[in-house]
């Protein structure tokens, strides 16, 4: 009876297959990297034969750009709605990139040397900062001079930075916040760089948890 159930529950289908692989590739990738796998691995995890693998993803690479594919869709699902203003975006994106395993599987690919242009064609979220970015300098928020591109790529270097070694940045500088109010301040520092004007310094999100006031933020002359 045990073995008949395991085999029921084994994915059939090209659907079930597909899901299947691409789930436990997004495992194994996010505590690995890519070059650390190989297609029987990935096969193994989600319990099919490695022919499959080949037979609905054609190569490794097809199975990795699978996985990002997935993961990017499950983060332009919250750009995507119309109820949150732009202002809450920054915030929004880092608190989903914080609980996803797109962040750590795309820093894994990178490190091993992936080509960008091999491992993601979309790029909603980035899309929807660049949109924020270019109503603000529409609205004067930014300089004539300023293309609104490089505003929003100082911004996702810092909230992408902070986001990979977010535990050695408190450590070293001694933070005390918890890390939800951490991750607000640091929104308000990007959106600072190419939009509307963060919150004030006298709101409840800019003071530490410890009862220090948290330094004032301004946007950067050159911006």
């Amino acid at each position: 009876m045990t073995r008949k159930a395991t085999t029921e529950a084994l994915p059939r289908g090209r659907e079930e297959v597909r899901r299947a692989v691409i789930e436990a590739a997004a495992n194994l990738l996010a505590s690995r990297g890519p070059s650390a796998i190989t297609v029987r691995d990935i096969a193994a995890a989600a319990q099919v034969n490695h022919g499959l693998v080949h037979r609905h993803f054609g190569s490794k690479e097809g199975v990795v750009r699978a996985v990002m594919e997935m993961l990017g869709g499950e983060l332009h699902a919250f750009p995507a709605k119309g109820d949150s203003p732009p202002e809450s975006l920054p915030l929004t994106m880092l608190l989903a990139l914080g609980q996803s395993r797109y962040l750590r599987v795309l820093a894994r690919a990178l490190l091993d040397g992936s080509d960008v242009a091999d491992l993601q064609q979309r790029f909603p979220v980035v899309d929807a900062l660049l949109a924020i970015a270019r109503d603000a300098k529409k609205r004067g928020q930014l300089r004539s001079d300023v293309d609104p591109r490089t505003p929003v790529a100082m911004a996702m270097a810092l909230g992408l930075g902070w986001l990979l070694f977010e535990p050695f940045i408190v450590a070293a500088v001694g933070l005390k916040k918890s890390p939800v109010a951490l991750r607000r301040d640091l929104a308000a520092a990007m959106l600072s760089m190419f939009g509307p004007t963060p919150p004030s310094s006298s709101s409840s999100h800019s003071v530490s948890d410890a009862g220090e006031r948290a330094p004032s933020r301004t946007r950067p002359a050159s911006v």
